[in-house]
């Protein structure tokens, strides 16, 4: 039968560390810093969300941490530069590990974030009667939908009256 050490069962229930346990304890803690740890992995890891990243401190990029997602270090090496504040790098088939060259492309972050909303978005992208500009619209307005925008339907109005549009 496991025995129960929680709460009032454990031993050292209303105890304090003395200061000197402290001081042991981080002593022996130091021991085990990133070299010295038993499962150190080179400065190597991947993230929750899936990204590999490396310990890189003094990039420019680094998070507090002194971690820097591969992407951004392949990337910048592909580009003989830093990236700029405004610019993040695409994972072109969409494989967060993926970190080739061929596979990354570096993006402002606008246009960063329109490709990605593009994979989300549930309706479908039109070609605007007059203008020929490409546009989303919802799936409930998909039937409906000619023109891109306000000044587009007006114009079509206006041509549709006259009979130059069918």
């Amino acid at each position: 039968m496991p025995v129960n050490n929680k709460g009032e069962n454990n031993p050292m229930y209303g105890k304090k560390h003395s200061e000197e346990s402290k001081r042991k304890m981080a002593e022996s803690r130091k021991k085990y810093k990133r070299e010295n740890h038993p499962q150190w992995k080179g400065g190597v890891r991947i993230t929750s969300n899936g990204y590999i990243e490396v310990l890189v401190p003094d990039h420019h990029r680094a998070r507090g941490n002194g971690y820097v997602f591969e992407h951004i270090l392949v990337a910048e090496a592909a580009i003989n530069r830093r990236l700029s504040p405004n610019e993040q790098v695409h994972h072109v088939n969409k494989i967060k590990t993926d970190n080739r060259p061929e596979n990354l492309q570096v993006v402002d972050i606008a246009e960063h974030a329109r490709m990605h909303a593009k994979e989300r978005r549930q309706g479908k992208y039109l070609k605007c009667v007059i203008c020929l500009k490409e546009f989303y619209r919802k799936p409930s307005h998909v039937s409906k939908a000619k023109c891109c925008s306000l000044k587009c339907v007006g114009h079509y109005t206006h041509l549709k009256k006259k009979g130059k549009l069918a």
